[in-house]
């Protein structure tokens, strides 16, 4: 294929945007287009997915073309297995340039590419993900719609990876509500279920539920933050007319990306007339839109409402699915698991490896709560680890939920089961005894005023721990809580009800 020196020229020229020379030199060597050009084994297909340059990528897709029909460079396998290698080629992490263009978002590379050979659909990476499912772990929800509509067989393999985690739960991890969304409203449910569970037996609103900061009620505001978050839009108007420009359906209209023919006629439909911004709205959201373009700070905060809005939508859709709390009083984790005490305060610390940096932070932050809770419970409480794992690693999202302090959580599954409010976890804890002794003083305040409540039902309740009334929690000091004393107003709240 070529020594070291002779493939610098063009990758040096390649990531100087030389395109003729780049385009040259494999008309003269297309035997090369194979050889890898960085340390990462990545080849100039691959390069050119990566920087985006849709010109160079035809270029090279043309000569790999024309290479392949006059003289197969790998005379050992048969004629199909030949043509295949061509556009199949992997990197030292068994991407193809599929897998680059999925996690880029890059629709027309995505189209270029699957035009060359189909059978890229299909193909996993060393961590056992095809690209549909790496396109959803970096957040490319058109990606996603895109390449789920282009999967004609059965789409089991492409929504779980070979640790068992699904495409769901990866989405959620890196954060990306939007993508998750996509996948529960667009995707079959026989393909992506909502209440899918991990390896560890985890379900996605298990998840969901131990991330506070994904939400408005977990994020931390001064006045004038609270002010600035109160005046954005909810949603940015420009972003989704973009994404409506790039001719990509998730129903039958299915368009073609390179010709821009399509097969039946897109007059939008009545239901999108009606859904259209008002006049005055757009407006309003061209003004902050130029206004966060000066002022970084405003941007940030406007990202953080739009994703506070799709985590929000996202767990209504979640909790319509959820009956955990119907089901005893854990959270979804398979009744035999017998793991040691060590296997189940590692669930939630597994080396993610290669996976998104967001994620691991989130995993992280999961593993220190529990890592936190596991302290306190064992200073204070001092019960056995099977208890600790019922209570934290399997607890339902409802009671996660009240934990955390989630109030949207909280909310979205009593407007859907108000009888959930009769749930207790192996404590008999209900979610009164939780966010008591959590400090969560807003779920509280929500779960007294709501009609839908019992409380004359719940407030005497006892847990069968230690015989613990609601007020003994919120009057316990926790070693793991920041919300260490019980406010004036929680207590007051608490002594409404006895």
């Amino acid at each position: 294929m070529g020594s070291v020196a002779a493939m610098t020229r063009p990758y040096r020229a390649a990531m100087e945007g030389k395109l003729g020379e780049v385009k040259i030199f494999y008309q003269k060597y297309p035997e090369r287009l194979q050889a890898p050009l960085t340390v990462n084994g990545d080849t100039a297909i691959h390069i050119a997915v990566f920087i985006k340059d849709m010109k160079l990528l035809k270029s090279l897709l043309q000569i790999l073309k024309s290479q392949s029909e006059e003289s197969p460079p790998f005379p050992i396998l048969g004629d199909k297995e030949e043509e295949e290698s061509l556009f199949e080629v992997k990197n030292l992490h068994g991407q193809t340039a599929l897998h680059l263009a999925a996690a880029n978002g890059n629709l027309e590379a995505l189209n270029l590419l699957l035009c060359k050979d189909e059978k890229l659909l299909n193909i996993r990476n060393d961590r056992g993900e095809t690209p549909l499912f790496v396109a959803a772990s970096y957040g490319k929800t058109e990606a996603v719609k895109y390449l789920y509509r282009r999967i004609k067989e059965d789409k089991k393999p492409h929504v779980e990876r070979k640790d068992k985690t699904s495409i769901l739960h990866v989405a959620i991890l890196g954060e990306y509500f939007e993508t998750a969304v996509e996948l529960l409203n667009s995707v079959n449910w026989d393909d992506v279920s909502p209440d899918a569970v991990d390896a560890n037996g985890t379900t996605g609103f298990q998840l969901l539920a131990n991330m506070p900061s994904a939400f408005k009620s977990g994020y931390r505001m001064g006045k004038f933050k609270t002010l600035l978050y109160y005046c954005l839009p909810n949603v940015d108007y420009a972003e989704n007319y973009d994404k409506g420009k790039l001719q990509v359906t998730s129903g039958r209209n299915e368009v073609d990306l390179e010709s821009g023919s399509g097969r039946e006629d897109h007059e939008p439909s009545n239901e999108q007339t009606e859904n259209r911004p008002s006049g005055f709205s757009r407006v309003y959201n061209t003004f902050w839109r130029c206004i966060a373009r000066v002022f970084p700070t405003i941007q940030m905060v406007w990202n953080d409402k739009k994703k506070h809005n799709k985590a929000l939508e996202l767990a209504k859709i979640l909790a319509k699915a959820d009956l955990s709390w119907k089901h005893g009083n854990t959270g979804g984790a398979p009744s035999h698991r017998t793991d040691e005490w060590n296997e189940i305060y590692d669930i939630f610390s597994k080396d993610p490896g290669d996976e998104e940096e967001k994620q691991e932070k989130n995993l992280e932050k999961i593993h220190t709560t529990f890592k936190d809770e596991k302290v306190n419970v064992e200073k204070e409480d001092e019960t056995p680890p099977t208890t600790f794992r019922s209570r934290f690693l399997y607890e339902t999202p409802f009671i996660a939920a009240g934990r955390n302090g989630i109030l949207e959580i909280v909310k979205a599954v009593l407007d859907v089961y108000p009888q959930a409010i009769e749930h207790v976890n192996k404590q008999n804890e209900n979610i009164f005894h939780v966010v008591a002794k959590y400090r969560s003083a807003k779920i509280l305040d929500y779960l007294l005023s709501s009609s839908n409540v019992p409380v004359s039902r719940q407030r005497n309740k006892l847990n069968t721990e230690n015989g613990d009334s609601i007020l003994h929690g919120a009057a316990y000091l926790s070693a793991s809580s920041s919300r260490d004393r019980p406010g004036e107003a929680l207590l007051c709240s608490i002594l409404t009800m006895v």
